[in-house]
């Protein structure tokens, strides 16, 4: 499990890398607040494409960051996530509530245009 990112136009790109599971969710949640109290960003965009496991654990991690940067009117988007991730995502509905795309680029432009 790894985990880095970058800064674009304000937008926090944060790639996820390896098992996204129970044992080691705690470290993204602690590493997006780590980026929220050093960096200005109007939105957190969640690159997913190596992650070669997920569980609920992480999709509930997902959730509490997603309600923490929509409390704070932060945009989040999850984008890149390998076909399997995206079943995942859309058979539990957070496809309902958050924005997630195919590739990080069309996620840029959303954000450019509506960042929130």
């Amino acid at each position: 499990m790894s985990i880095s990112h970058s800064i674009e136009d304000d937008i926090a790109i944060v790639s996820y890398r390896g098992k996204f599971t129970g044992e080691n969710v705690i470290e993204l949640k602690e590493y997006v607040n780590g980026i929220l109290e050093k960096k200005k960003t109007t939105a957190f965009l969640l690159n997913l494409d190596e992650v070669v496991k997920i569980d609920s654990s992480a999709l509930g991690i997902i959730i509490s960051i997603f309600k923490d940067l929509h409390g704070r009117q932060i945009g989040f988007a999850i984008c890149q996530a390998p076909q399997m991730i995206h079943d995942i995502l859309v058979s539990t509905r957070l496809d309902r509530i958050m924005k997630i795309f195919p590739t990080q680029t069309e996620a840029l432009e959303e954000f450019q245009i509506n960042p929130f």
